[in-house]
């Protein structure tokens, strides 16, 4: 279960998956289009002494007439919605062994965060906030965020939002993929955590997706084929069925987790099959 919440942690966070090529954002064209949109693969937050903008990615931004995201959090109703799924479930560890929470709640106290945490929020709250932790930052206050960096680009300025998913497809899928059990799991193995962030994070600034597609490979045998379908493939297919009116409508920069543009169900191979033709761009 450990390795599953991983997973999760990866999609939702991080995203690598198997190289393609070292690329992160990828030019679409052809079929029908009147101008080329873009991919960017993104990793959804980072240390501020980590982040860097991806170049190739700015550029992109000032070519296009809108960004699409994968949820708008600029808009004040995602906003309030993301709130509501953070608030606690009163029965999320009714049943799990006192024992265990015994030994979380030593956990968090000996790592200087409060145990209150895992009864104050959300199963997609407690994950975020201890997502946070693994990263290690010096200024846990200042990380930031690629989506908010992207927006305060001059090149963004001016330029409409869009996005492929609600919030509550996205916070309810998350919540409903992570037990009591996971969390234990999770807590337990805190520095492995710690270490396998730092090196996700170092080689998706890197752009070294064959490192990342490496440490996803050891985490995915843990998660069941269903589990994968709903978490990479049955978005990716959603994905893909609207891009094409978004792109022959305004020519785009879609900014999504990098793990959901590559691999055979992967963005990129799907909007090949539909007839685009789409090329990384090199640094």
């Amino acid at each position: 279960m450990n390795r599953i919440l991983t997973l999760l942690i990866a999609f939702f966070y991080l995203l690598p998956l198997s190289a393609q090529t070292n690329s992160l954002v990828w030019k679409v064209s052809g079929n029908g289009l009147k101008k080329d949109s873009y991919l960017f693969g993104t990793i959804h937050m980072a240390c501020e002494e980590d982040f860097r903008m991806n170049e190739n990615a700015k550029a992109a931004l000032g070519k296009v007439e809108q960004l699409v995201f994968e949820l708008d959090i600029s808009k004040q109703e995602n906003l309030a919605a993301m709130a509501s799924y953070l608030k606690p479930d009163p029965n999320y560890f009714k049943d799990f062994d006192p024992a265990k929470r015994q030994v979380m709640d030593s956990i968090l106290t000996s790592r200087n965060l409060p145990p209150q945490y895992l009864d104050a929020m959300s199963p997609a709250g407690v994950i975020s906030l201890l997502t946070l932790y693994t990263f290690s930052c010096s200024d846990p206050t200042a990380v930031k965020g690629m989506e908010t960096e992207l927006l305060k680009l001059e090149e963004a300025k001016g330029k409409p939002v869009a996005e492929l998913e609600t919030v509550d497809f996205q916070f309810g899928l998350m919540n409903s993929m992570i037990d009591a059990e996971g969390i234990y799991q999770f807590l337990s193995t805190m520095d492995q955590q710690k270490a396998m962030a730092k090196t996700m994070v170092d080689a998706y600034f890197k752009e070294d997706l064959e490192t990342l597609g490496n440490l996803f490979k050891e985490t995915s045998n843990y998660m069941s084929p269903d589990k994968l379908v709903e978490l990479l493939d049955k978005r990716n297919e959603a994905w893909v069925e609207k891009m094409p009116t978004i792109m022959k409508e305004k020519a785009s920069l879609f900014s999504v987790g990098a793990g959901h543009l590559v691999g055979e169900k992967g963005v990129i191979n799907l909007l090949k099959k539909k007839g685009y033709k789409v090329t990384p761009l090199r640094n």
